[in-house]
């Protein structure tokens, strides 16, 4: 183990600077169970610090991983950080979280609900991609942007309420979620297209009425805002 990292209570942690440190991986190691993160460590040594992160891959394809409690303190979760926990049921994100970056949840197949922070402004790409029994998004105040492939193949979603304070959402942010009916938009000014919610019921639906409205609608080949 390198010389600035330590384990408390089973947890890997990577010191950051003198007050702060992340949740690593531990080679060779997958955690388990049902885990609680504190606030803040204390070292054998009696140096106290604060957590503010989640590492990336700490606790990718830690099957056994049933929830996890994060702390008050967290500021970001990192690249693929919980990717392929297929037990991961629960896991409740603290306002404090500001970044959620790529894959951080993908493949969670077990994964039912999730509410992003208010403090998160992009739900990045692939983020919960393939959490097939995902049924409730709960977007944060604070989110302006779904970028592509950010809730991909989620195949349990039926429906989904977007708040006006996002801005925009890119092509396929919900392609492949095969049971996607509905879909409440509230910003009237958002920025999309129809290829957001490409091969959802949802897209066909309203695909088979622009087409029937008019010749010349095509939903394909438009690219300009488009409003449900």
């Amino acid at each position: 183990m390198a010389q600035n990292q330590f384990i408390v209570e089973g947890i890997n942690y990577q010191v950051q600077d003198e007050t702060k440190v992340v949740v690593a991986k531990i080679d060779g190691f997958d955690y388990y169970g049902d885990i609680v993160i504190p606030e803040q460590v204390t070292t054998m040594d009696s140096n106290t610090y604060s957590v503010v992160g989640i590492k990336a891959g700490a606790f990718g394809h830690c099957d056994c991983l049933k929830s996890i409690k994060l702390p008050n303190t967290l500021e970001f979760i990192g690249t693929g950080a919980f990717s392929s926990c297929n037990n991961l049921k629960s896991i409740t994100l603290p306002n404090s979280v500001t970044s959620i970056e790529s894959f951080a949840f993908s493949d969670c197949t077990k994964l039912a609900k999730i509410i992003i922070p208010n403090n998160v402004e992009k739900i990045t790409g692939q983020c919960f991609r393939g959490c097939t029994s995902l049924t409730s998004v709960t977007f944060g105040t604070g989110v302006k942007q779904i970028e592509k492939n950010a809730f991909s193949n989620c195949t349990a979603l039926v429906s989904v309420k977007i708040p006006a304070n996002v801005e925009s959402i890119k092509d396929d942010a919900f392609v492949g979620c095969s049971k996607l009916q509905t879909v409440s938009i509230a910003n009237s000014n958002m920025k999309y297209t129809d290829y957001a919610f490409s091969k959802t019921p949802y897209f066909k639906a309203h695909s088979k009425r622009t087409n029937s409205s008019s010749r010349n609608s095509n939903p394909k080949k438009r690219k300009n805002t488009v409003v449900y």
